[in-house]
């Protein structure tokens, strides 16, 4: 992953908890941070992976076994509907984080609301949209994603508009 998009996950995260939160789930539906969540500097915060056969324990840990431990739990997954998700009372009292590689990008170059609509067309050049790369692919949308945001520092944003979004993509 683009190193300053991490940085920029690791500064939200790092807010959230000094905030106060001290349990924030973090459902990556297309698990791309996945590799990366190890590389995160949380301080005392403690990284659960939650995986489909280990929810019970997930809950147990932060509930019973350390009850003022700050924990970020992390699903490589879409978060599942309320019905299967065993974890939903636990979430109803904690917080949920959102953290979508356009998102990042759209944060790291300023890019308008209005123009997030093309960029959303690009999610296959920027390896957004798929569920899991292999690691040459991911390398390379990494590349491309470094490209277009070296191109579009270059650009005014407040005057731009979808085409050239298009374009620079």
């Amino acid at each position: 992953m683009n190193k300053l998009n991490l940085a920029e996950i690791e500064k939200k995260l790092n807010s959230v908890f000094n905030a106060g939160e001290r349990l924030v789930f973090w459902y990556d539906q297309t698990g791309h941070f996945e590799d990366d969540i190890e590389d995160l500097n949380l301080g005392s915060v403690k990284v659960l992976r939650l995986t489909d056969r280990n929810a019970f324990r997930t809950k147990m840990i932060p509930e019973h076994e350390d009850p003022e431990g700050r924990y970020l739990i992390y699903a490589p997954f879409a978060k599942p509907p309320v019905a299967k998700n065993h974890l939903e009372n636990t979430l109803l009292y904690s917080q949920e984080f959102f953290a979508d590689k356009l998102s990042l990008i759209s944060a790291d170059l300023g890019i308008p609301m209005r123009l997030r609509s093309a960029l959303s067309g690009l999610t296959i050049f920027f390896g957004a949209g798929e569920k899991k790369l292999t690691k040459a692919a991911k390398t390379e949308a990494d590349e491309r994603t470094n490209d277009f945001i070296d191109r579009m520092k270059e650009v005014d944003v407040s005057t731009a508009d979808e085409e050239l979004i298009r374009v620079i993509g």
